[in-house]
């Protein structure tokens, strides 16, 4: 997988007058995946996470308030 510093080493190189072969190369990456990030507008986003509701969740104010009791 490629981070975020990979990513701005790869815009460094761009920006230093690399080719995408050089810049490849000098990052031993794969020349697609230095294409792939060359311009800058596919960055990777974080999925978002889906939160499961849990078997507790409808006894929880239950549990609570029976402790807080206790």
């Amino acid at each position: 997988m490629t981070g975020v510093w990979e990513i701005v080493k790869i815009h460094e190189c761009r920006e230093a007058g690399l080719s995408k072969a050089a810049t490849a190369n000098r990052l031993s990456k794969d020349r697609g995946t230095v294409a792939k990030y060359w311009d800058g507008t596919k960055l990777p986003l974080q999925k978002p996470t889906y939160q499961r509701p849990t078997k507790i969740d409808p006894y929880k104010e239950y549990i609570i308030a029976r402790l807080e009791k206790w």
